[in-house]
């Protein structure tokens, strides 16, 4: 975790990997306000799309 905000309640990280063979990966963690990992969870999908877009995709 690079950053932490103490005055909030989570802090969610979120990523997205392309892997080859046409697999997209999607990440989620959260994290409460002791910098304490709470929840995480991912998402693999047959589908084909390029890094760029996968990373703005995730963020939404």
């Amino acid at each position: 975790m690079n950053q932490y905000v103490p005055t909030a309640e989570s802090l969610f990280s979120v990523d997205a990997g392309c892997f080859t063979g046409s697999i997209t990966e999607w990440g989620l963690v959260a994290y409460n306000q002791s910098g304490v990992a709470q929840f995480s969870a991912w998402k693999r999908e047959a589908i084909e799309i390029d890094p760029v877009s996968a990373e703005a995709l995730g963020v939404r």
